[in-house]
């Protein structure tokens, strides 16, 4: 500094500060993200943040507004907010559109099972009756069974049966389970009707409706079946009445 005045000269120390006041300019993903085996997924920095540009700093991860998805997640975009800074104080947001998929199938472990078959003959199949699911986001459910229904003929050897499984999220699997059928050992008193569905023999379940050998309390209908009833001379037979229709016979 000079004094014109008094022709003076002075040193004067200065100290110059530099200010970065410009934020950064992040860029975002949209990422596709794949559940895991638990059903849940953690994003990360990587996941979210593709770099971007600061005039004098770097790029930093800071936080997301959003850091574990789930199942409920699946088949929606998710908007996720992303905080950077440059290493100078300055801080700015882009949001990551993420996509979360289930692509692991289901499990299914189907059951060996004996079933009891209803006065009528038949069972209806429940999905407790053939399988157990685990499954990542726990949304399985049995998309289809084949067969649906077990009948008298099916008495006499294991019936396989076809389970299809779905967990909505677009995977599927399958497995086969094995069902074992019996009678019913009691029936109401009533009428017992003559079907012949198996056999000609009076003491098996399954040729009457409903699928019980007549009692001393039953009223017996023979109408005209394919297979017409036979009493051997070994067989124990008893009715309270028996009616044999138009063209029907039973032989003693």
């Amino acid at each position: 500094i000079e004094d014109p005045i008094n022709s003076c000269t002075f040193d004067v120390p200065w100290r110059l500060r530099l200010e970065d006041t410009t934020p950064p300019m992040p860029i975002c993903n949209d990422p596709i993200i794949a559940l895991g085996a638990t059903g849940s997924y953690t994003l990360t920095a990587d996941d979210l943040l593709n770099g971007g540009t600061d005039n004098c700093g770097s790029i930093n991860f800071v936080s997301s507004s959003i850091t574990i998805l789930d199942c409920a997640n699946v088949g929606a975009t998710t908007p996720v907010i992303v905080t950077v800074d440059d290493g100078n104080s300055n801080t700015a947001e882009c949001t990551a559109q993420v996509s979360v998929i289930d692509n692991i199938p289901p499990q299914p472990t189907c059951l060996n099972t004996t079933i009891t078959l209803d006065p009528n003959g038949s069972y209806v199949l429940q999905d407790s009756d053939l399988v157990t699911i685990n499954d990542n986001c726990n949304s399985s459910a049995v998309e289809s069974v084949n067969p649906t229904t077990i009948f008298c003929r099916d008495i006499g050897s294991p019936v396989s049966v076809t389970v299809n499984v779905n967990d909505g999220n677009g995977n599927t699997a399958s497995c086969t389970a094995t069902i074992t059928v019996e009678v019913g050992s009691t029936c109401p008193d009533g009428l017992r009707t003559w079907t012949g569905a198996v056999d000609s023999d009076w003491n098996t379940p399954c040729n009457w409706n409903p699928t019980c050998v007549p009692t001393i309390n039953d009223d017996v209908a023979i109408p005209a079946r394919i297979n017409d009833p036979i009493i051997s001379s070994n067989t124990a037979a008893v009715a309270k009445s028996v009616g044999v229709g138009p063209n029907a016979t039973l032989s003693i």
